[in-house]
């Protein structure tokens, strides 16, 4: 059995009727619904957030991470060559023959 609780703090108790919060989930569910109910825990605390709880893989965060990495090298390369160019052409002068 996993038991979570909550008490809610007593300088935040005049804010709120509630004082506890108790919830215990069977330790043999698998784990995507023990995150379940740990993310109904979280909102039930005070805790608001869009979307959900999840799994991720070790490798899927390093892909992300060195997609992460690329994005930003590439942002940089690009935007300093394309700096250098733009000095390159005020440098320059027309000259006619």
């Amino acid at each position: 059995m996993i038991k979570l609780n909550y008490t809610v703090p007593a300088d935040e108790e005049c804010y709120t009727a509630m004082r506890t919060i108790d919830m215990s989930v069977d330790s043999e569910q698998n784990l995507h619904e023990i995150i379940e109910v740990f993310s109904d825990f979280l909102k039930a605390s005070g805790y608001a957030f869009g979307g959900r709880i999840e799994l991720i893989s070790k490798k899927e965060v390093e892909a992300e991470d060195e997609a992460i990495l690329k994005s930003i090298a590439d942002y940089y390369f690009n935007s300093t060559e394309k700096s250098y160019k733009d000095k390159e052409k005020r440098d320059t002068k027309d000259v006619e023959l």
